[in-house]
């Protein structure tokens, strides 16, 4: 993270100008005037310059250019698809509050977030397996009574971690995907939401097309296009990380109306229980809500900079009461006061990081918040520190503080996964802009559709060539593939457990490719590693503090079997060998077997 120092000193700077510049504004500075009609010719050249910005975005198409390579037909597709679009929406006509758009969008929405279709594809099935063990293992750790937050770190938070333990019963597998995919279906029924709010005085047409774009955001972007499976199998790309602060951003632009005061204690609560969720979110939440309650309380005739400081201040001793109910709170329920490698461990160490790319697909990120922020300016000009000028700037910060995640890891596949917020920006981009800006703004929006041709589709294929257009049988179809405990491991792999029982009956935890929790009973779990999966990215001394901790709460032997062809999986050895002692040792099939005692 050293090395993105600048780019992250630049996106904190930034951030603050964009949150905290309207607080300069005590009125409107001009009267808001009537929108002149703006020539076809500057909507198009608009249209065609925001297409072009979208062909960043299926990077995995890119060969040493920013630009993809697509054959003819993919480029006369979107070509068609665009112009097809914009044309849509550069429609006149009366605004529309018809549902019909909304019922097919939830229709469709609920089969897409709960179909197991793309799941018999091996990829698919193992890049869940990966996934969803990171949510996994750490929640049976809390079953099995390690401490957390001090033996060990829940890569993705309290939230999802108690989720995951609350509903495990026989199979953390299956109370998995039943929770992904309902929070799935929840980020996308929040993300159309906002979108018919950006998209304010669209007709029928529009909006149903504004829900489209949504749809093909939230469950095709979102499901790694390169070889596209469903949302589902990467949790941590939709509604296991961002939808607390999304809720929030719809509370925030529900609630402030010219109509009605404010709900501030309710504001102060809904941010509170946000940040409980993950430090992430934390950071979302108080992204979004402390800039918006400085200008609730600025809004007042009498404000004044008193006023403002005399605002700071309660949130800065609300953050202290949060702060010190959060460790007490975790002390009194865990066992254990949270340690700062507990806390932070994942926050320093992001799985996969890369250095940002100066010529990715984070280019479209730039694109569409320039004239989401041009239209929110227009707004703070012409109306002041008004609710409508408020609720804009949350659609805005809600995109901007989730770029956060494109910043750990900075991978360009972390932009496709916030494209649903992008969409959002884009849309009311085009509702309150003219000219230049409304045209760029419709022709980046079509590009969400018009690029889908270039997604790999061949999970979905084989799903649909091998059986039933939708399948839920979960039990059936998935859990022998990807649940441990149904002996979902390689044959070899299932080899090497078998000897490893025979001569001593202890659990397993197998390091490889995919390794994950070797069953969803709490008895099963032995050491910190219980859930491998990110493990090594940790630094060796975090890794064995945590080790020891867990082999001094839980005081249990077991087995580690490791693919010898795996140097990462190798280095771990080290760490198991300072900690505990070894008791026994075999090698099998390429794997080193090695039973363990506290």
């Amino acid at each position: 993270m050293t090395a993105k120092l600048p780019l992250l000193v630049a996106y904190a700077v930034a951030g603050l100008a964009l949150a905290l510049w309207p607080l300069a504004l005590r009125r409107a500075r001009a009267a808001p005037v009537a929108d002149a009609l703006s020539p076809p010719a500057v909507l198009v050249a608009g249209a065609a310059a925001g297409l072009l910005a979208s062909a960043v975005l299926p990077w995995w198409r890119r060969t040493g250019s920013l630009l993809p390579a697509v054959s003819p037909a993919e480029l006369a597709f979107a070509i068609a698809v665009a112009a097809a679009v914009c044309g849509v929406m550069m429609q006149a006509g009366a605004a529309s509050r018809s549902r019909a758009p909304v019922w097919v969008f939830g229709a469709a929405a609920a089969l897409l977030a709960s179909t197991t279709l793309p799941y018999s594809h091996p990829e698919v099935q193992q890049t869940a397996w990966h996934h969803w063990g990171a949510y996994i293992g750490p929640s049976e750790l809390l079953l099995a009574g390690a401490r957390l937050f001090s033996d060990f770190p829940p890569q993705y938070g309290l939230g999802p971690t108690l989720l995951v333990a609350a509903g495990c019963g026989d199979s953390c597998w299956t109370w998995m995907h039943a929770s992904v995919a309902v929070l799935t279906l929840l980020f996308a029924a929040c993300i159309a939401w906002l979108a018919l709010h950006a998209a304010r005085g669209a007709t029928t047409r529009q909006r149903a097309l504004a829900l489209l774009v949504c749809l093909a955001c939230c469950f095709f972007w979102d499901a790694f296009p390169p070889m596209l499976g469903s949302p589902t199998m990467t949790p941590s790309v939709n509604g296991m990380r961002f939808l607390p602060a999304l809720v929030l951003a719809c509370l925030l632009v529900a609630w402030d109306r010219d109509d009605r005061p404010f709900p501030v204690l309710a504001g102060h609560a809904a941010w509170a229980a946000a940040c409980l969720w993950s430090i992430e979110s934390a950071f979302y939440a108080t992204c979004l809500w402390w800039p918006h309650y400085l200008l609730l309380q600025q809004a007042s005739a009498s404000a004044s900079m008193q006023t403002l400081w005399r605002s700071a201040r309660v949130l800065v001793v609300l953050l202290a009461a949060w702060l010190a109910a959060f460790l007490v709170g975790t002390r009194l329920l865990a066992g254990g006061w949270p340690t700062v490698n507990g806390l932070l461990a994942y926050i320093a160490n992001p799985p996969g990081a890369l250095p940002a790319s100066p010529a990715g697909a984070a280019w479209f990120f730039v694109a569409a918040m320039v004239p989401g922020v041009a239209a929110n300016a227009r707004a703070f000009a012409q109306q002041g520190n008004a609710p409508q000028a408020r609720r804009g700037l949350v659609l805005l910060l809600l995109a901007y503080a989730t770029f956060s995640y494109f910043l750990g890891r900075s991978h360009d596949n972390n932009i496709l996964n916030l494209l649903p917020f992008l969409a959002v920006v884009l849309l009311y981009a085009w509702s309150n802009l003219r000219g230049f800006g409304r045209g760029a703004s419709a022709g980046m929006f079509a590009g969400l559709l018009a690029w889908t041709l270039t997604f790999n589709w061949a999970p979905w294929q084989a799903g649909l060539a091998g059986g039933p257009w939708f399948d839920w049988n979960w039990h059936r179809q998935v859990l022998p593939s990807i649940d441990p405990a149904r002996n979902a491991f390689p044959a070899a792999t299932q080899r090497v457990i078998a000897r490893a029982q025979a001569l001593q009956r202890d659990p397993v935890t197998v390091l490889g490719p995919y390794a994950n929790p070797s069953s969803p009973s709490a008895t099963a779990v032995w050491s910190a590693l219980h859930s491998p999966a990110n493990i090594s990215v940790l630094d060796p001394a975090v890794r064995r503090d945590f080790l020891s901790r867990t082999a001094a709460t839980l005081q249990r032997s077991g087995w580690l079997l490791v693919q010898a062809s795996l140097p990462p999986a190798m280095a771990l050895v080290a760490d198991f060998d300072a900690v505990y002692r070894r008791t026994r040792q075999f090698e099998m099939d390429g794997y080193l077997a090695i039973h363990y005692a506290p």
